[in-house]
This record gives structure tokens, sequence and C-alpha cells, in this order.
């Protein structure tokens, strides 16, 4: 099985982000009036929260010398990864309901203060 070596950082930032998904899965839930459209990930994480599969993920993660590195199989990462992408996503839909600023144009996102 391939390893996959990364910073802690980069493991502590997947690991919060995955460790949200669920909260943020439920307020999304909580939100979403009827017509908002269905989330195209729901079903990963319905399977993922039932099975509390964050806890499998974390516990194949180990640390290296000196603890400023993390090495987990490479399918591991990539399932945090993509955990991760989907918080942050479904975070960008609550932000800008019902589809979020990915799938808006220039004209259509909101600007930051300060930027033309």
């Amino acid at each position: 099985m391939k390893k996959q070596t990364i910073t802690y950082e980069e493991y502590d930032r997947l690991k919060q982000w995955v460790n949200e998904l669920p909260w943020v899965w439920q307020e999304y839930q909580r939100k979403a009036p009827d017509g908002w459209y269905e989330f195209k990930y729901q079903g990963i994480l319905r399977q993922f929260i039932s099975e509390e599969g964050g806890d499998q993920l974390f516990s194949q993660a180990r640390r290296l010398r000196w603890g400023k590195r993390v090495r987990l199989p490479k399918s591991v990462y990539q399932d945090m990864k993509e955990l991760a992408d989907i918080c942050l996503e479904l975070q960008d839909v609550l932000a800008y309901p019902p589809f979020g600023s990915f799938s808006l144009t220039d004209t259509e996102k909101p600007r930051k203060e300060g930027t033309l």
C-alpha cells in the first residue's frame, strides 16, 4: 500500500474540515428550504456520517519523527481531501444560497470591500 507524507499543518487542516462536515451538513439540512437543489454529494455525506468515518480515517495516520509530518495511506489522504473539499463547497453553498459562489458569474459575485 502506497503511503503519502504530508505536513502536520495540512493534516490538521484536513482533519478540522472532516470533523466539521457533520455539523455543516446538519446546518445545510436545517437551513435548506424546500426547493433548494439537491446537494450532489449527499449520498457520500450520509454514508460517511452514519459510519462515523472520520475516526476510521484518522486512526490510519502516523506521526513521523518530531511530529512535523504525518504519513498515511494514499487512499486515506485522497478521501480526506475529498471530504474537506465537500465541506468547503457546502459552506460556500450555505454562504451563497442556493448554489454557492462557484456557480455565480463574476458580475453576480459580491465584491469585497475596497475592490472594484
